[in-house]
């Protein structure tokens, strides 16, 4: 039986908005990687753009594009600890390729499926920006810059329109772009149970014990109904000290860092990763739908 306050925290899940991720711009003060929009809205827009135009879509070149690209997004144990720098030039992008998105089912059965990029509303207007990737790595290595964590984070997978984080944590990226909404239902009908936040960290390290690789990371920034970011727990050394996520930000690179270095679009007011730790009963990734 949860807790008032575990179901006043599901309670507050179900009842806020969306957040979906676009594209950086590097040379915005803060780049206009998460967008507030009702998911409800999302949902039918997601219908109707499939129901006119899912039909027409072309995927070029899909099986040989999707097949390099798919090999370049695996974590290896040598590309692991890359930075942004060795990994773009070992692993340079000439294109994106187009996915179709997958559709999966939480542990109740509802199905959690995304919105292919070419389709987001957030990201029409900047279509054309993906038409040259090297301008896309170069502006996200600006961000990085600009936010002071260049040297703070590796890279484990390549920028990725198809996807965004909640898709990322839950599903490796393949069901499409997901918003939060699909992470909320996934905590709620999963069963997933929060085992820590930022305040009780911080009060005592020892917390960090409950806490499990692949464990979900839900990043709350100023609102604590609201998700505008997640990761996954890859790894907790020096005794709980450092927290290293895995997460994927925005449209741009799948990044390893330090649970507190995340971009300052994620945090709250006064600069803080206001963060919780969830543990999903039936493992981090999602069942495919059948």
């Amino acid at each position: 039986m949860a807790s008032n306050n575990e179901q006043r925290d599901l309670k507050n899940i179900t009842e806020t908005q969306g957040h979906n991720s676009s594209v950086f711009d590097s040379s915005k003060k803060t780049p206009p990687m998460s967008g507030q929009f009702d998911y409800k809205t999302q949902s039918q827009t997601m219908r109707q753009l499939k129901e006119a135009s899912v039909n027409a879509l072309t995927w070029k070149n899909e099986a040989d594009v999707s097949q390099q690209y798919e090999s370049q997004s695996e974590v290896s144990s040598s590309d692991k600890y890359l930075s942004h720098d060795e990994y773009y030039k070992k692993n340079p992008i000439t294109e994106f390729p187009d996915r179709k998105v997958i559709p999966f089912r939480t542990n109740m059965g509802h199905k959690i499926e995304g919105i292919h990029w070419k389709q987001d509303p957030e990201l029409l207007p900047y279509l054309q920006e993906y038409n040259d990737p090297a301008d896309l790595i170069r502006k996200e290595r600006d961000f990085l810059v600009q936010e002071g964590l260049l040297d703070k984070v590796t890279v484990v997978g390549p920028i990725d329109p198809n996807s965004d984080c909640h898709s990322q944590t839950t599903t490796n990226g393949r069901a499409g772009r997901l918003g939060e909404g699909g992470m909320k239902k996934t905590l709620v009908q999963n069963n997933c149970k929060r085992v820590g936040r930022t305040s009780d960290y911080q009060s005592d390290l020892s917390i960090s014990q409950q806490f499990k690789k692949d464990n979900y990371v839900i990043y709350r920034g100023n609102n604590p109904a609201n998700m505008p970011h997640d990761g996954w727990i890859d790894s907790i050394e020096k005794d709980g000290q450092d927290i290293y996520v895995i997460s994927k930000w925005g449209t741009g690179s799948t990044l390893r860092h330090k649970i507190d270095d995340i971009p300052s679009d994620f945090k709250t007011s006064d600069g803080m990763a206001n963060w919780e730790v969830w543990d999903n009963p039936h493992g981090r990734l999602l069942a495919e739908w059948e």
